[in-house]
């Protein structure tokens, strides 16, 4: 079963021409430990770095939605959403740590590089902000995921995975669906 995956993503990481991520299948609830949203029951699919994580129970979905899923997640991996959101992180947690932050806004310094850093840590954490509560990765991911399936199928993954996954229509998959281009009578 595993087999069918492996070769779907192949195929869509040579038309993408990016290095294959790794994919492992998540068999309990808390494995991997290292990825906290894939954490749970759910039947889906998550990635992370260069890795794509399948719930087992995911495994089974029909292959429409199994493209779906892949392709969505090499979005995510494509786009490098993990990458940008670990970089802005780092440079928050570098700015504001106690140490750095109290030699950087010592009384010796000039007034340019206290502004400076105290901009970095605000740019930083507004993208890390941005990047984790807002929609924008996740329509990156789809635009992929069109590209490599079709928005057909794009949409039919949202709405089976609403249905698969028990939560529904969600209002974030709700205003992915009006991005591309569902009418609301139909969400």
């Amino acid at each position: 079963m595993l087999s069918v995956w492996q070769a779907d993503l192949d195929r869509f990481v040579a038309e993408l021409k990016i290095r294959r991520p790794s994919l492992i299948v998540k068999r309990g609830r808390f494995a991997p430990v290292w990825l906290p949203s894939a954490w749970g029951s759910k039947p889906a699919a998550w990635a992370w770095f260069k890795t794509i994580v399948v719930a087992d129970g995911a495994l089974r979905h029909p292959a429409e939605v199994r493209r779906y899923l892949l392709a969505h997640e090499l979005g995510h991996v494509a786009k490098g959403h993990s990458r940008r959101q670990a970089i802005a992180l780092s440079v928050v947690l570098l700015c504001s740590a106690p140490g750095v932050f109290g030699a950087v806004h010592a009384a010796h310094l000039p007034l340019l590089v206290k502004l400076l850093w105290t901009t970095l840590f605000f740019a930083a954490a507004l993208y890390f902000s941005w990047l984790t509560f807002t929609n924008a990765p996740e329509y990156e991911a789809d635009a992929v995921a069109v590209r490599l399936i079709g928005q057909g199928q794009v949409i039919y993954g949202i709405l089976e995975m609403a249905r698969l996954s028990g939560e529904g229509l969600t209002s974030k998959r709700k205003n992915r669906l009006r991005k591309l281009g569902v009418p609301p009578s139909t969400r």
